[in-house]
């Protein structure tokens, strides 16, 4: 819990490699080994470690000399395996299904839009795509906001949901589940509004209904890259960038920020590093509790109305 390294571990992947996403493979809220996705030279691979980080399988993706990589990844246990991949010939992307072992069973889902930069999010037996459409019609001729899909995993269609509020599609867009005894109770999707630049956190209910606005954040400064929500208070990572024609002395700093539903506190540090450290913590979804504690600490705040 101190951020003390337990064990440094080389994956040998070679040389050429990019990874985009890492995720644990659980079996009974138990961690029994993690699946690892990315490019390799020009194809989509996908590789298995167990629980100690030895290496079970690799599985690379070749088609028709068409440079791919592997986005995302979820892990469903007992199904298998979906992974998004962007093909960069045509910059579009295609949802696949795989086996336990990383075989590809079929093309799940390949007609997203042109401008789309899809999201998955899994959840018990069932998974979650999100992303931006500009297939809807907005106040003032505006164009393009969120969409939210929910899938069995036969692949039907459960629900989906398009929202309201114009998106810009060039900062983060980040959905979030509320569980009550291991069943979803209601989902949040952070997003950019491109009318105004704030910052928004909108609550859908476990069917996909939008039901309010649980947060708007007015923003001259921010770009947020992770959230997270804890009862009623949320806690943001990501910078802040100066606007050209203003003169300030915090360009291109990393940010933390608190909200409960009153005020927005920015937490600002001198060691960037303690901030990637929280990023981290935020991102791996553990010991957030520890995290909190230590920036209560922190001297330099700021109120945020």
């Amino acid at each position: 819990p101190n951020g003390k390294l337990i064990e440094e571990v080389s994956l040998n992947l070679g040389n050429n490699i990019k990874i985009n996403d890492l995720k644990p493979i659980k079996n009974d809220e138990e961690i029994i080994g993690y699946i690892l996705v990315g490019k390799k030279a020009d194809s989509a691979f996908m590789t298995q470690y167990d629980k100690s980080l030895n290496q079970v399988w690799i599985r690379e993706y070749v088609k028709d000399n068409i440079s791919q990589e592997l986005k995302e990844v979820i892990y469903i246990s007992n199904v298998g395996y979906y992974g998004l991949v962007s093909i960069e010939e045509n910059k579009t992307y295609q949802l696949l299904k795989y086996d336990l072992n990383g075989n590809i069973l079929k093309v799940v889902k390949d007609d997203f839009e042109e401008k789309d930069n899809p999201h998955l999010k899994e959840e018990k037996n069932t998974y979650i795509i999100y992303g931006i459409t500009q297939e809807v019609k907005l106040p003032n001729n505006e164009m393009g906001s969120y969409y939210v899909m929910k899938f069995d995993t036969e692949e039907k269609e459960i629900w989906e949901t398009v929202g309201d509020s114009p998106v810009d599609s060039n900062n983060t867009i980040q959905l979030q589940t509320n569980t009550l005894e291991d069943e979803t109770k209601e989902y949040l999707i952070l997003l950019t509004n491109r009318s105004d630049n704030s910052i928004e956190v909108v609550r859908l209910g476990s069917d996909g209904i939008i039901q309010d606005k649980v947060k708007k954040i007015k923003n001259d400064y921010y770009r947020i890259n992770e959230f997270i929500s804890c009862g009623n208070t949320m806690y943001f990572v990501g910078q802040i960038n100066c606007p050209e024609d203003d003169n300030c002395d915090y360009d291109a700093k990393s940010l933390f920020l608190v909200s409960d539903e009153d005020k927005v506190i920015e937490v600002q540090d001198k060691d960037s590093k303690t901030i990637l450290i929280i990023t981290g913590i935020i991102l791996l979804g553990t010991v957030i509790g520890y995290g909190l504690r230590k920036r209560k600490k922190l001297t330099e705040t700021k109120k945020k109305h």
